[in-house]
């Protein structure tokens, strides 16, 4: 899906790939396999283009340079296949995590979650995009960071309606007790997230460069040891061997 968008008076076009299904059956070895063959197929399309002698000025940048992982907010922690699939993924693209559906847990509950998630990313090693900074920063660009990092995972709202909220009329969700304000900071951090993508400026430039940036410098100094790492294909297209060698101990690839 091909979106068109303004930005700080930059027009952007933003491509959107959806994954839907993914993580709803027993066993998800097959939905990773194709995921992951989508994302390497792409990069090496682009690295295919950039090594010819003459580039074609028309080509399209079809890579994924940022992944949204959306997790069900069930209070309690990562699944077993969100571990495996950011810990795959992480070393192709930059993940940056995302509570879906936030408003369906109160905002104790939303503290103790993003705890467990952040503890769960430590403990499994798990690479996400969590805003480095280096001794070369500005202060301004360090503190910038430290706020962004401290949101993570982000919380979210969807909604496709709009309501009256202090005389404007906003996305939002409405219910009984009150109404949930799609880009209010106090219901979630939509808000924050849209600016990480679209409008915050790291050196002059927006992070969406400078997640083309590390997909460029980071994926292709390591291109020929994760083309060692594409999960092989079973007789009927993939099976579980798909994840074994990024497996933590005792987790198996399928839902809960």
């Amino acid at each position: 899906m091909w979106l068109d968008i303004e930005a700080d008076g930059q027009k952007i076009i933003l491509t959107v790939v959806d994954t839907p299904g993914f993580g709803d059956n027993i066993n998800n070895s097959k939905g990773f396999v194709k995921i992951l063959d989508y994302v390497e197929t792409q990069h090496k399309r682009f690295l295919a283009e950039e090594s010819r002698v003459q580039r074609n000025a028309k080509f399209q940048d079809t890579r994924i340079h940022v992944l949204l992982y959306f997790i069900p907010a069930t209070g309690h922690s990562l699944r077993d296949v969100d571990i495996v699939f950011m810990k795959q993924l992480g070393k192709r693209v930059n993940v940056i995590p995302v509570i879906s559906k936030a408003d369906s847990l109160l905002p104790s509950e939303i503290k103790e979650f993003k705890k467990r998630i952040n503890e769960d990313i430590q403990k499994f090693d798990i690479p996400i995009f969590d805003f480095p900074v280096n001794s070369e920063d500005d202060e301004e660009i360090v503190q910038e960071n430290k706020e962004f990092r401290s949101h993570l995972p982000f919380t979210v709202i969807g909604s496709g309606q709009k309501f009256d909220v202090g005389g404007r009329m906003v996305p939002a969700r409405k219910y009984p007790w009150g109404t949930a304000s799609v880009e209010d900071e106090k219901h979630s951090d939509y808000a924050t997230l849209k600016l990480v993508l679209l409008t915050s400026v790291y050196y002059s430039y927006s992070y969406s460069y400078f997640f083309i940036f590390l997909i460029f410098f980071y994926y292709y100094k390591n291109f020929p040891l994760l083309l060692t790492q594409i999960p092989p294909r079973g007789p009927q297209g993939g099976d579980k061997r798909c994840a074994l060698r990024e497996l933590p101990p005792g987790v198996p690839i399928q839902g809960r």
